[in-house]
């Protein structure tokens, strides 16, 4: 677990996925870092990051790669990240699991 001690609040940072799940579905609506930036109110080296990281698992993922592990190890991503950038792709992505019949464990926030 990671903490970030603000005065004598400890905020919890270990599942951040609310923060990268509202940036990436800012950037699948069509907005720009810099607009992004300005409605999260995170630096542009944190939406740069997850737009990058969550890009990565998506290629990959339209190759035909969709073991978490695998994803993890190419991408050099933990398996939680690797399955919460899964989780905020385009639903047409996640449908492939289905039609595959391949489990898709649901991400725990």
């Amino acid at each position: 677990m990671i903490s970030n001690y603000t005065g004598r609040i400890i905020h919890d940072l270990s599942g951040a996925i609310t923060h990268k799940r509202e940036i990436i579905t800012l950037y699948l609506q069509g907005y720009l870092t810099p607009e992004i930036v300005l409605k999260t109110n995170h630096s542009k080296e944190v939406v740069d990051r997850y737009i990058k990281d969550c890009h990565k698992v998506e290629t990959l993922w339209q190759h035909g790669i969709t073991d978490f592990d695998e994803i993890s190890q190419l991408t050099r991503l933990s398996v939680k990240v690797t399955q919460q950038c899964v989780d905020l792709l385009p639903t047409n992505l996640t449908a492939v699991r289905q039609v595959m019949n391949l489990p898709y464990p649901p991400l725990v926030d």
